[in-house]
C-alpha cells in the first residue's frame, strides 16, 4: 500500500482523488481510510480501497493545504497495519 503526498481535485480528470496504490486488492482487509483537517475534525472516512478522497469537505471544496491521514487495514498474513502520513491539496 502506498499514498500519494499531493492530489489536484479540481475536475481535469488527473490526480483529482486522493487514494492508495494498491498492488492486490485481494491482500489488504478490513480497511479503513481517515483524513483530518489541520484542527484534527474528520473530512472523509472510507472503509473501501478503491474509493478515494475527491477534496470535499460536506460538499464544499477543500481548501489548499495540508492534510492528515490515517489508514488501518489487515494484511495478508493477518496483522494489522496503521499507516499515517499527510497530503497537500494543491488547487
Amino acid at each position: 500500500l502506498g499514498f500519494p503526498t499531493a492530489f489536484s481535485p479540481n475536475g481535469d480528470g488527473k490526480n483529482d482523488l486522493f487514494r492508495p496504490f494498491i498492488q492486490d486488492a485481494r491482500q489488504v482487509t478490513e480497511y479503513r481510510l481517515q483524513i483530518f483537517h489541520r484542527w484534527g475534525q474528520q473530512v472523509f472516512n472510507s472503509t473501501d480501497p478503491s474509493a478515494g478522497w475527491d477534496g470535499g469537505i460536506n460538499g464544499d471544496p477543500a481548501s489548499s493545504g495540508v492534510y492528515f491521514w490515517q489508514c488501518r487495514f489487515i494484511d495478508a498474513s493477518g496483522a494489522e497495519v496503521i499507516m499515517t502520513g499527510d497530503v497537500t491539496v494543491v488547487k
